[in-house]
């Protein structure tokens, strides 16, 4: 038989409780403060679980989860709480407690939670609870059990020294999990340095990150790289997935020897800092697309964070809309109607997510009268392309350009009798003359906007690097200076 103990000021959640531990053999015990919970330990024979509610009366459940690992170190520690965020799983995860769960919740997940809890007395899992001031500043929102799922593995993540991978589609915020994970680390005091991969050149990238000594006769040029700069802190490499094969060679060789050499340089240093990876595309994406190294890939896939989209979690809308218009500096104290928001909750954000949220209440406000954004101040709702073609003039025209191209190609091969109905699907040229027409006017418009920067309109294009060299060279795009 174990001794649980109940710290809980809701007597329904107590009784519910103690009826179902006392069915599995405990011996339960029942408080509905903490300070009195605590003054009893080492009094009589001492709880081998808690069960602790963070919102008591007097004490609260953080204080007393640290007041009592300060005496049962190896203790487990249940930690129970309606209202889950990013701080308390962090102050539970620094705290030791063993898991968290969140009210209201299912008998049997307490059950199994305090069974695994009495055997695995020595494991320390995060939890979640209050709401976060970094967290609103921060945009990184909401109270959804998705979100406090993110939470915990953000909190487990700030726990360890392990390299990270962070996942999810554009504007979910894998800069800023990124950054908290650093914050809520023990290197927050330490530098965090973002290392993005948008030069046009392996080597800039290389020199940018591990640094760059050049010897020429009597004068030495030298570069600090970011792993030397950021000096015990955190650099987080952005879309792993654009760097090169080499790149990713020599960074699979700095994690698994924790040194690394800068270019030019023979003589290698030690690595002082952690390293954090993030990508718009999952890490089997990646790896079905070759745009990873396999070893590399098994390295990252030890621990991974995958943000949902905003469609997963549309519950969380209103709160984050009310934290934008609370707190963003141009569009504080404009107020929304309950239309407007149902309106933002029923879209799907699938080109911008969080920040394309952000982004349409900022346009909102500027055409809202009277300080009170309506469902008409809203935006038009960004989609796929095919949802725009009707609405879109110049999109119609291409649309209408390519069926009247494709019927004059049809018209003239049956007409000078080289292909007839039966073989138009064999000769397989009619889609290669096409993307032969449409492609180059593509691909030289993305290469112009970007100046020639072949890893920025590849990333804008979907491709990766090497599928663009090879479309270059097929059309003879010259990218420009």
């Amino acid at each position: 038989m174990s001794t649980v103990w109940i710290i809980d000021d809701e007597p329904a959640i107590c009784w519910a409780l103690r009826k179902n531990l006392e069915v599995e053999k405990h011996d339960v015990h029942v408080y509905s403060s903490a300070e009195p919970a605590i003054a009893s330990m080492g009094r009589g024979r001492d709880p081998d679980l808690v069960l602790l509610d963070v919102r008591l009366p007097g004490m609260d459940g953080l204080k007393a989860l640290s007041a009592i690992k300060e005496r049962i170190p190896d203790l487990p520690v249940i930690i129970m709480t309606a209202f889950g965020d990013l701080e308390t799983a962090v102050t539970a995860v620094q705290g030791k407690a063993f898991e968290y769960l969140t009210k209201p919740f299912d008998l049997d997940e307490v059950l199994q939670t305090v069974r695994r809890g009495l055997y695995q007395s020595q494991l320390t899992i995060a939890s979640a609870s209050e709401t976060s001031g970094v967290t609103r500043s921060g945009l990184l929102l909401g109270q959804s059990p998705t979100m406090q799922a993110i939470y915990k593995q953000i909190a487990i993540a700030a726990k360890s020294d392990s390299t990270v991978l962070i996942e999810g589609e554009q504007g979910t915020g894998k800069s800023l999990v990124a950054a908290m994970i650093h914050r809520f680390s023990s290197r927050h005091a330490c530098p965090f340095l973002p290392a993005f991969t948008t030069h046009d050149r392996d080597s800039d990238f290389d020199s940018e990150l591990f640094g760059e000594r050049n010897s020429d006769r009597s004068v030495t040029l030298t570069r600090t790289g970011l792993f030397e700069l950021a000096a015990g802190g955190t650099v987080v490499i952005e879309e792993i997935g654009n760097l090169s094969p080499s790149t990713q060679a020599k960074l699979l060789r700095t994690m698994e020897t924790r040194e690394y050499y800068g270019v030019g340089d023979s003589v290698a240093k030690p690595l002082n800092c952690r390293m954090l990876f993030t990508t718009t595309l999952d890490l089997e994406r990646l790896i079905d697309d070759k745009d990873i190294d396999n070893r590399l890939a098994s390295q990252l896939a030890v621990h991974r964070i995958s943000l949902p989209s905003l469609r997963e979690h549309r519950e969380d809308i209103p709160e984050m809309v009310t934290s934008f218009l609370n707190v963003h500096p141009n569009i504080k104290g404009i107020r929304i109607t309950d239309r407007a928001i149902q309106e933002l909750q029923q879209r799907d954000w699938i080109t911008g997510n969080v920040r394309e949220l952000k982004q349409s209440l900022e346009k909102a406000a500027i055409a809202a009268t009277g300080g009170v954004i309506q469902v008409e101040d809203l935006p038009e709702e960004r989609s796929d392309l095919e949802k725009h073609q009707h609405g879109s003039t110049r999109q119609q025209q291409l649309v209408d350009a390519v069926r009247s191209w494709v019927e004059e190609r049809l018209a003239a091969a049956i007409s000078e009798k080289s292909l007839n109905q039966n073989e138009l699907g064999a000769t397989g040229i009619l889609y290669d003359e096409c993307l032969t027409v449409v492609e180059p006017p593509l691909l030289r418009g993305v290469l112009e906007h970007y100046h020639g920067n072949r890893v920025a309109a590849a990333s804008h294009l979907g491709l990766h690097r090497s599928t663009l060299r090879q479309k270059m060279k097929r059309y003879d795009i010259d990218p420009g200076p």
